[in-house]
């Protein structure tokens, strides 16, 4: 595998006084309360908070999967605010690898047709890197396993492998180690770390888990919409 190795520390993440709420009922609830945070490139980064804490809102804001209400964000020095939904679609298609806690992977299926789904959008003929990716994630031997026929663990390598297709500038999980056991999500965590520190891929990973969050290079608390 080409390795893009880490050579800058260019800003990746900037938000200033960043604030978002949602309706809840007759009421609105704020999540964010005006954040401030800054991400460089090669940062290997937990987001670390209790329930509604705010964390997987500040990850799908990050993500271009939701808008702030105020406040500046910008990501990969593009102000997310200004783009259409059209134009935030792409942007992620380009530049963002997401892994959730559930792996969203398609049944039908294979693990090389689902990692290279991403690729097919952008227009792009992927099956040498998908091959590549599932082989560096150990997996030469389920490339045309469907998910039912593997493990959790499996698929979860499936998803990241899906999520580094494109090769992502940024590469996002929420709880992504969630539904696994400790062997499992350990073997996860050490494929999240690789990426990071050999593609230079840079890292953010929500979690709840303490212990987890602590094996990061940083870990940045959320307390009640605030860091």
């Amino acid at each position: 595998m080409s390795l893009d190795l880490k050579s800058s520390k260019a800003s990746v993440v900037e938000a200033r006084n960043l604030k978002k709420s949602y309706r809840q009922g007759d009421r609105d609830v704020q999540v964010l309360k005006g954040l401030n945070l800054d991400i460089h490139s090669g940062d290997c980064v937990a987001l670390l908070g209790a329930s509604g804490s705010g964390k997987s809102t500040l990850l799908h804001l990050i993500g271009a999967l939701d808008r702030g209400e105020s406040g500046e964000l910008k990501v990969l020095n593009t102000n997310l605010a200004s783009l259409k939904d059209s134009q935030r679609a792409d942007f992620r298609l380009q530049n963002i690898g997401f892994v959730f806690q559930f792996h969203h992977l398609i049944p039908e299926l294979t693990a090389l047709e689902n990692v290279c789904l991403p690729a097919a959008l952008k227009g792009k003929k992927s099956e040498a890197r998908g091959l590549e990716l599932l082989d560096w994630m150990g997996l030469s031997g389920r490339v045309y396993s469907r998910p039912y026929q593997m493990s959790g663990g499996e698929q979860q390598r499936v998803a990241l492998a899906r999520a580094l297709v494109n090769d992502p500038k940024l590469l996002l999980t929420d709880e992504a180690t969630g539904n696994l056991d400790r062997e499992r999500a350990a073997e996860v965590l050490e494929i999240l770390f690789k990426a990071n520190r050999e593609l230079g891929t840079t890292l953010i990973s929500v979690t709840h888990d303490a212990d987890l969050a602590g094996k990061y290079a940083r870990t940045l608390r959320l307390n009640d919409g605030l860091i």
